[in-house]
């Protein structure tokens, strides 16, 4: 039994353990550190970008426009990195899995 490993950017495959174990998401250490720090930075440049769009004064109109858009594409990102820590709730809705390409 494989499945593909949870790293958006590899196309290699995770194999079930044929013992006993917690099998595994990713298939080796650097793809799950390189998954980590991706996240890490999409969830950090959101945060910068909103913070950025809430600022007193406003940004100008132009410069709110093309930050609304790069804040788009981060969450769109993002949805391909969805946070695995154990207390996370499930990212995949039946709405946003019928949106599949």
């Amino acid at each position: 039994l494989t499945a593909s490993c949870m790293n958006p950017d590899c196309s290699k495959k995770c194999k079930w353990p044929d013992g006993r174990g917690r099998p595994p998401l990713f298939h080796d250490r650097l793809c799950h550190e390189k998954y980590h720090l991706i996240r890490r930075r999409l969830v950090a440049e959101i945060a910068d970008i909103d913070q950025a769009l809430e600022r007193q004064p406003r940004p100008p109109s132009e410069e709110r426009i093309f930050m609304e858009n790069q804040l788009a594409r981060r969450r769109w990102l993002l949805l391909r990195y969805p946070d695995l820590s154990p207390a996370a709730p499930p990212s995949a809705s039946p709405s946003t899995a019928a949106n599949s390409c």
